[in-house]
């Protein structure tokens, strides 16, 4: 088996797919690309910063979703404590139109940061 790849690895880098060169270079980079660039942002010429705070940036309204789902549980259980108390059904009705009001404010935000980005001055 060990042979059958090594023939093909062969076969592979002679026919001119790969050269050495490119895997030399893609393995032992040229430069010192210093603490914060390198990684996957050094090909299109990003910084490892960056990379890290677009995935940041991505990866936060998926947070928000998480943060929404608990806050809308968290809140399903005040109703379901009230049993008829007026005074905490009343508390946990405010809680739940603020939380509808904070999701509307997110996405509002978001559109608006949206809006900015895209235009082009």
């Amino acid at each position: 088996m060990y042979r059958s790849i090594y023939i093909f690895t062969l076969v592979w880098f002679s026919s001119g797919y790969i050269a050495f060169a490119d895997l030399r270079d893609s393995i032992i980079p040229t430069q010192n690309p210093g603490v914060l660039t390198g990684g996957t942002g050094a090909q299109d010429g990003t910084s490892l910063l960056d990379a890290i705070l677009a995935y940041i940036r991505d990866s936060l309204f998926g947070l928000m979703a998480l943060v929404a789902i608990g806050v809308f549980l968290w809140i399903g259980g005040r109703f379901l404590v009230a049993r008829g108390n007026p005074e905490e059904f009343k508390k946990a009705w405010t809680q739940f139109l603020y939380a509808i009001i904070g999701i509307f404010i997110v996405a509002f935000a978001w559109a608006a940061v949206r809006l900015v980005v895209g235009l082009n001055f």
